[in-house]
C-alpha cells in the first residue's frame, strides 16, 4: 500500500492531480487546497499522505496535505453512508480543526454545504464522529471561543475562500483583519473581494 508521495503535480483536474515521481504518474484525489496550490505554484514539491482505497476491483488513491488530515478521511469513511468522494467534499470545505468544531457545536447544519451531503446525513455525521471523538484537544480548549456568536459573513467568506484553494490559516487572519478593520464588509462578496486583494498582494 502507498502511504506517502513527493512530486510535482503534472495535470490537474477538478478532483485530483497527477504526482510525477521518480519518473511515475500517479492519479492522486485530493482536497481543494492541494488541487488550488498545484495549480498556482505548478513548480512546487507536494507532499501528500496518500490513504489507499480498494473496492469493487478499483485501486484508488486520496491524498492530504497532513497526517491528521487523512486520519479524519480514514474516520469519515468509516460511517454509515458515507463514500470517499463524500468523504473528500467534507475535507475540501473544512480541515480537521473546523470540522472538529462543526461536531463540538453539534452544527449539521454547515456540513450542509458540503455538496452532496443532505441534512440526515450530516446529523448522522456529527452524531457518529462525537461518539467516535473526533474533537480535537485545540477544539476543547477553545470552547468559550466556540460558544460565541460569530459574524455570519466570517464562515461563508472562509468557505468560499477555501474552494478557491487558499489554505484556513491565512484566509482566516485576513478575513479577521478585515472585519476587526474600521470599514466593515457590506456583504460576503465584499468581504470575498477584499479578502482576495491582500491574499494575492502577499503572493
Amino acid at each position: 500500500m502507498i502511504g506517502w508521495l513527493s512530486g510535482k503535480a503534472v495535470a490537474t483536474d477538478n478532483d485530483r492531480i497527477i504526482l510525477g515521481v521518480n519518473g511515475v504518474g500517479y492519479e492522486v484525489y485530493s482536497t481543494n487546497s492541494v488541487i488550488g496550490r498545484a495549480m498556482m505554484e505548478p513548480d512546487s514539491t507536494i507532499e501528500l499522505f496518500v490513504h489507499t482505497h480498494v473496492s469493487e476491483g478499483r485501486f484508488e488513491l486520496y491524498g492530504f496535505p497532513t497526517a491528521a488530515d487523512r486520519d479524519a478521511f480514514r474516520t469519515l469513511i468509516g460511517l454509515n453512508g458515507v463514500g470517499p468522494r463524500s468523504a473528500m467534499q467534507v475535507l475540501s470545505v473544512f480541515d480537521v480543526d473546523e470540522l472538529s468544531h462543526v461536531i463540538a457545536l453539534e452544527d449539521y447544519r454547515a456540513l450542509t454545504r458540503v455538496p452532496g451531503i443532505g441534512k440526515k446525513i450530516a446529523q448522522r455525521i456529527c452524531l457518529e464522529l462525537a461518539e467516535k471523538g473526533i474533537v480535537t484537544q485545540s477544539t476543547q480548549s477553545s470552547s468559550k471561543e466556540a460558544a460565541q456568536p460569530k459574524n455570519p459573513l466570517r464562515t461563508d467568506a472562509l468557505l468560499a475562500l477555501k474552494s478557491l484553494g487558499f489554505p484556513s490559516k491565512s484566509s482566516l487572519s485576513v478575513v479577521d483583519e478585515i472585519l476587526s478593520g474600521d470599514e466593515k464588509p457590506t456583504s460576503v462578496e465584499d468581504l470575498v473581494a477584499r479578502a482576495l486583494k491582500k491574499l494575492t498582494e502577499k503572493k
